[in-house]
């Protein structure tokens, strides 16, 4: 009877599968099945929708999707892909109607290629979009270039391209991408490209902007950029320029910055940094309030290779954007965000520091060499509106500077509420530093998050800290803490830690056995019942601590990197059925 009841079940519902995503991702898919239930389910009807469902003749079946309002239909097919959703407009009439009625599902569209199959877009749906995301490979020739000459986006404002190396693929490839421009270049005011790893390949500025000649936004990734000149002003107000391999002056980059008079955002890597060109920044972009200059792609964590892991507290650029997105529209010519690699004075920043002391909430210095002088600027500026400071000691002169002025800079910063500090300097030097800081720290009345890399917290100092925070009455306690590749790390410390009931995301990377993970797991499990992410690299996982880790309810987030012991399996069975989002990278 049962396997009858189940036949039965079978012939009313027909699944059609159709791939669809969430409209708040891209690249997550899954599967849902439209149900058209059988006439012997359902009073009799005359509705027939043919074309819809498996069933070629569709005599029976109610059509759902045709037979319910337009805003729920628009709901439901906001989900699908550009594909799918072309493919449905050849289901019916009703279907074709509905969907070329919907203007926004056409708003943005995602082509993705190499496919065996081809998009063909209905013309009437083109003058709809106003942002295109093209996936494809870059060979002898290019899908990319064929579909934009076919199909004209005549309101087409934002044109994102992703390319992959394909067979083919060689130096004068580029030329693609310029023929690729030239069919949507006359609207665009948005650009991004991000170019394969093709060595000695070089993409041309001046040619992107001599084709899109009304962009205020260009974002570049490619193995090396060249040509910066540029014959007239441009509207640039955001330029993001990304090198891979190649590290070329930032001085050359002079006579696209001359043009761009409104620039308000210039993130720059794999350049080397001239001191020079800060006044000059100065004085040919007066409203910037964003510069980001960096000698490479990689995270200012060097040690912390996660991004691949989508992991934004796993990374210092992780959480500099998360207060980068909270900056509010200030006055034009006012920093707001400051993050400068391998600079050896800040005296170049001096006036425009001054003008900028109100409106300042991201810092990241990374000095390189320099006397004390070059930073005595540092300990007379007071910020009021810092919220992340990050700063990276790597010479006995910066060690030596922060020892005699952090305290007095760190009481200038009321609002700090992220904390990164790393140290490339022997053991002596950072005992200097670390002695005197951590007692500065434990003063800020709104730190929330504290991360340290190669950090010496042997000594009181760091103790004092973990228990101002556990103890004491403060207008705000410590909820995420980092300790990477720290030397002092022992079970006293982590008790102290765990003594911290506000604490919700803690982070211990740890390579040469300190503590074993099975202190750090039993301690999340016995008394950090608020831990809601925890992340555990270069260490041994047992299935003891494994298990411990399970048995925290509150736990939503778990990054295991590089480490030792059980395999994908045990995670897979131990952790994975009990934690909301584990992400794993093995050794």
């Amino acid at each position: 009877m049962e396997k009858r009841k189940s036949s039965r079940r079978h012939q009313a519902i027909d699944h059609v599968g159709i791939p669809f995503r969430h409209p708040a991702s891209t690249d997550r898919f899954v599967t849902v099945a439209p149900i058209f239930i059988h006439s012997s389910t359902v009073p009799s009807t005359n509705v027939n929708i043919k074309g819809s469902g498996s069933n070629s003749s569709g005599k029976g079946f109610i059509d759902f999707l045709a037979q319910s309002p337009f805003e729920i239909f628009c709901h439901i097919v906001s989900y699908l892909d550009t594909y799918t959703a072309i493919q449905c407009t050849q289901v019916s009439g009703t279907w074709r109607t509905k969907l070329l009625s919907y203007h926004g599902l056409w708003r943005q569209m995602e082509i993705r290629y190499p496919y065996k199959r081809q998009y063909r877009i209905p013309s009437t749906l083109l003058h709809h979009t106003r942002k295109l995301v093209i996936h494809d490979q870059v060979t002898a020739s290019t899908n990319c270039t064929e579909f934009l000459r076919i199909h004209v986006f005549k309101n087409l404002e934002s044109l994102e391209l992703c390319f992959s190396a394909g067979h083919g693929a060689n130096m004068r490839s580029p030329e693609l991408l310029y023929n690729t421009l030239t069919y949507v270049g006359q609207t665009l005011t948005e650009l991004r490209i991000d170019w394969p790893r093709i060595q000695d390949t070089r993409i041309s500025l001046s040619r992107i902007l001599s084709a899109c000649q009304i962009l205020t936004t260009i974002k570049v990734i490619a193995w090396s950029i060249k040509d910066c000149v540029v014959s007239r002003k441009t509207l640039l107000s955001q330029m993001e320029r990304h090198s891979r391999q190649a590290i070329q002056p930032l001085f050359q980059l002079w006579p696209l910055i001359w043009r761009c008079p409104h620039l308000l955002h210039l993130e720059v890597n794999g350049c080397e940094l001239d001191e020079e060109i800060l006044p000059v920044l100065s004085n040919c972009c007066p409203e910037l309030m964003t510069l980001i200059t960096r000698k490479t792609t990689q995270l200012l964590y060097e040690d912390v290779t996660v991004s691949a892991l989508h992991s934004s507290s796993a990374t210092t650029r992780g959480l500099a954007q998360q207060h980068y997105n909270t900056i509010n529209a200030g006055r034009p010519g006012e920093l707001q965000c400051l993050v400068l690699h391998s600079i050896r004075s800040v005296i170049p920043l001096r006036s425009r520091l001054e003008k900028s002391q109100n409106s300042l909430r991201i810092l990241s210095l990374l000095p390189r060499g320099g006397s004390e002088k070059d930073w005595t600027q540092l300990s007379t500026l007071a910020l009021p509106r810092l919220t992340f400071l990050h700063i990276k000691v790597s010479d006995i002169t910066t060690t030596e500077f922060l020892r005699d002025h952090f305290p007095a800079m760190l009481r200038g910063y009321d609002n700090l509420e992220t904390l990164v500090l790393e140290s490339y300097s022997d053991q002596y030097q950072q005992r200097m530093l670390t002695d005197v800081i951590f007692g500065a720290v434990a003063e800020l009345p709104n730190l929330v998050c504290l991360r340290l890399s190669h950090i010496d917290i042997r000594g009181r100092g760091f103790s004092q800290l973990l228990h101002n925070h556990s103890v004491c009455r403060r207008t705000s306690s410590l909820r995420e803490l980092a300790l990477h590749h720290c030397t002092g790390v022992t079970t006293s410390i982590l008790h102290s830690v765990a003594a911290n009931n506000n604490l919700k995301k803690l982070s211990i990377y740890q390579p040469d056995q300190q503590v074993a993970t099975s202190d750090v797991t039993s301690l999340v499990y016995h008394q950090m019942h608020q831990l809601e992410s925890l992340e555990l690299g270069l260490m041994q996982l047992t299935d003891e601590s494994a298990a411990d880790i399970a048995g925290c309810k509150n736990l939503a987030f778990l990054l295991l990197y590089k480490m030792n012991g059980a395999g994908k399996r045990r995670v897979d069975q131990l952790l994975k059925p009990f934690i909301k989002q584990v992400v794993v990278q093995w050794r």
